[in-house]
């Protein structure tokens, strides 16, 4: 994970504590994404985690457990959705 996605982590981010290589959140490797998401499903700002990738557009990596490469479709139809409830 870069520097300036780190600078995103909601304080409290499990993945920013420097525990964990940084480099798995932004992995293409299945073993390390699984890791990555098993480890975002124990943080305590998962959601804000995931909230904050959708509204900034992050289109790479794990962020607040959701692959937003593999989730693409589903942030892309949320998308939708919020636009047409505003």
């Amino acid at each position: 994970m870069s520097a300036p996605a780190l600078a995103r982590i909601p304080q409290g981010g499990v993945c920013a504590s420097g525990r964990y290589n940084a480099d798995l959140w932004s992995s293409t490797l299945k073993d390390e994404v699984r890791f990555a998401k098993a480890v975002c499903a124990r943080c305590p700002v998962r959601a804000e985690c995931a909230t904050v990738a959708i509204e900034t557009g992050q289109d790479f990596g794990v962020w607040g457990g959701l692959d937003m490469a593999e989730d693409a479709r589903a942030i892309r139809r949320a998308r939708r959705k919020g636009a047409r409830t505003a």
